[in-house]
């Protein structure tokens, strides 16, 4: 539970504690209202990533050209950029095998404040359709949802190799 959801949850209690006399009750509406909140929160998180899950693969099933893009920024402002084009049908497969999502990860909540590096973009028959950028080497934020996901821990390591074997280094 981060910071901003313990501060949440004190702001509730003391509301109810100051709209209720009795502190029993008081205290179990308290209660009551943080695990219902608790709950659905997780369950957004679940539902969110999931979803995530599924807007990849079907990416994936449509995706016949990966451009990775590497930029190099300074001072705020690109000053290079390296392209690798991917075509070969079992390359794209690799990519995807390797981009494995949690399950559990925070979603549409959790997101840096960088731009990413490097930014993939995804091209079907009629061309891009979508960009996906990876952040920090652990998660990655695809133009078709809102936020980041984080990447399965132990696929990490394969994406790093799949990447590195194309020329390609993932910042941390």
């Amino acid at each position: 539970m981060g910071t901003f959801e313990i501060l949440f949850f004190i702001l509730v209690a003391a509301t109810i504690l100051v709209l209720c006399k009795c502190k029993k009750k008081a205290f179990l509406a308290t209660v009551t209202v943080i695990g219902v909140v608790w709950l659905l929160g997780i369950s957004a998180y679940v539902y969110a990533a999931g979803s995530a899950r599924r807007l990849l693969h079907g990416a994936a099933s449509r995706t016949t050209k990966i451009v990775i893009e590497v930029q190099g920024v300074a001072n705020n402002t690109i000053e290079a950029v390296e392209t690798v084009e991917i075509t070969s049908e079992s390359e794209v497969a690799a990519f995807f095998d390797a981009l494995q999502l949690k399950l559990n990860s925070v979603f549409m909540v959790k997101s840096c404040a960088c731009r990413g590096n490097p930014h993939i973009h995804l091209h079907d028959t009629n061309g891009p359709f979508a960009k996906i950028t990876i952040h920090h080497g652990k998660s990655i934020r695809c133009s078709l949802w809102s936020g980041n996901v984080d990447i399965q821990n132990d696929m990490i390591p394969k994406l790093k190799r799949y990447f590195e074997s194309r020329g390609v280094e993932l910042e941390e």
